[in-house]
């Protein structure tokens, strides 16, 4: 491996271990034993939503294992080495190891990536690997984009509501009924940030997943050429367009028929405006059938079936 891999890791790795998150969900792997950890991260859909300082916790392990993705993605892509040295093995071999947090990714909430991370450290597997130019660029390209959403706590909100939690009588099917008068509904994203409530994000939210797929799909096409980071890039995300197709498709193309409704009443926004709305539907349409179908993910799950 080049030596501009090992200095990609040598900066890469302490960057994500200096997380806030990452160091937050290590101190509870050390304070908490298995059971109390088990129930933390139990899988909320069998035993109810948890409660507010749980739902904080539990955030904070969901972007330590994003850590452990973006990590996970850069070994692919070719952008750090392969072999990551005995400190960094060993670090995510204790995390990802530990039977409550693997039960977390694996079985309740199944995110693919820390899943190969953990079988690489192990031993287990070597992760396949395809660097180009291509690739580098398109990690790199993929660092910015994930940066932009990952915290996103607007974004967090509509996705939760999508994963089927409640709050009250808030979940997602009268989130999207309370879309049918688009005044109300849109009357909260002006709101100041402090005085938003749960409803306001959320609005704020579908806007920016659609957002995110009208971004997201163009450029893993432009992975072609560096299929194995473009399978990579995609499983980042998959949990929503993979394990959830059906709830998640079905649930956002009911959103976008709202939204062409909206464009088709409203006599206020102007012909042109109209056509750029219809056109930015019809993009965030095309999009999402691209992200849900699973083709992004084909050519990592080839490489891995020639590894067994």
């Amino acid at each position: 491996m080049s030596t501009a891999a090992q200095q990609h890791l040598d900066f890469l790795w302490p960057t994500l271990q200096s997380r806030e998150e990452v160091q937050a969900a290590d101190r509870l792997c050390r304070e908490m034993d298995d059971a109390a950890l088990a129930q933390l991260l139990r899988p909320h859909r069998s035993t109810g939503n948890p409660g507010l300082q749980d739902i904080e916790n539990r955030q904070t392990f969901d972007h330590a294992l994003q850590s452990y993705c973006l990590l996970t993605v850069a070994i692919i892509a070719g952008y750090v080495p392969g072999d990551l040295g005995q400190d960094v093995r060993e670090t995510a071999k204790v995390f990802l190891n530990r039977e409550p947090v693997r039960l977390y990714y694996e079985k309740h909430y199944p995110v693919f990536l820390p899943s190969l991370l953990r079988l690489h450290v192990n031993g287990e597997i070597s992760l396949p690997q395809s660097p180009s130019d291509v690739a580098w660029g398109g990690f790199q390209w993929f660092v910015r984009f994930s940066g932009r959403f990952d915290k996103d706590r607007n974004l967090e909100a509509f996705l939760r509501l999508l994963d089927g939690f409640q709050y009250g009588d808030f979940n997602i099917s009268t989130f999207i009924a309370g879309l049918d008068n688009p005044a109300e509904a849109l009357s909260g994203i002006v709101k100041p940030v402090d005085l938003m409530n749960r409803r306001d994000r959320a609005v704020l939210g579908m806007l920016r997943f659609m957002t995110f797929c009208r971004e997201f799909a163009p450029a893993l096409d432009a992975m072609s050429e560096a299929p194995l980071t473009q399978s990579a890039c995609w499983f980042y995300y998959a949990y929503w367009f993979k394990g959830f197709r059906e709830d998640v498709g079905g649930r956002v193309n009911t959103c976008l028929r709202i939204f062409d409704q909206w464009i088709q009443s409203s006599n206020s926004i102007g012909v042109t405006a109209a056509l750029e709305a219809e056109k930015t539907v019809d993009e965030v349409r095309t999009a999402m059938a691209g992200l849900i179908d699973g083709h992004y993910g084909a050519a990592l799950l080839r490489s891995l079936s020639q590894l067994k």
